[in-house]
């Protein structure tokens, strides 16, 4: 069993680093620390989409406190006006402060922002108590 485990690790290893790039964010609030936000082919300070075609991205956070389920919330900033994507409660997502999570995600931009940059704002929080944990925002360009 041990020799699996390290075999799926190694395998998670080695396949991420050739799908999901290092993006540039912003934070845009949180009590939590948020290290790094990947997006598949995706590098810089630039995301590239295109409609109909879904984009996974994670986050890297660390809670500042423990939370049995974490809120997702996905806000795209078109316009001046913010648009919610995803709003949900993240199941199986019990955190405890100080250790490091991964949250994955996908988006499938349709074609109605196409030809525009736009601000993706992912923000998770405690669903018990709404605290903002980490929010961190990236830049994305629908072709």
């Amino acid at each position: 069993m041990m020799n699996k485990s390290l075999l799926i690790f190694v395998l998670a290893f080695c396949i991420a680093p050739t799908f999901a790039g290092i993006v540039v964010h912003t934070r845009c609030g949180g009590v939590g620390s948020c290290r790094t936000v990947r997006c598949d082919n995706c590098e810089g300070p630039l995301c590239y989409v295109t409609p109909g075609m879904p984009k996974s991205c994670s986050v890297d956070m660390i809670p500042s406190s423990a939370a049995s389920y974490l809120r997702l919330r996905l806000t795209a900033v078109y316009l001046g006006y913010a648009i919610d994507i995803i709003n949900t409660i993240l199941e199986g997502s019990s955190v405890q402060p100080g250790f490091l999570y991964t949250i994955a995600y996908a988006i499938t931009p349709n074609d109605l922002m196409s030809g525009n940059t736009i601000r993706l704002e992912a923000e998770l929080s405690n669903y018990e108590n709404d605290l903002v944990e980490c929010c961190v925002a990236i830049q994305v360009h629908i072709y």
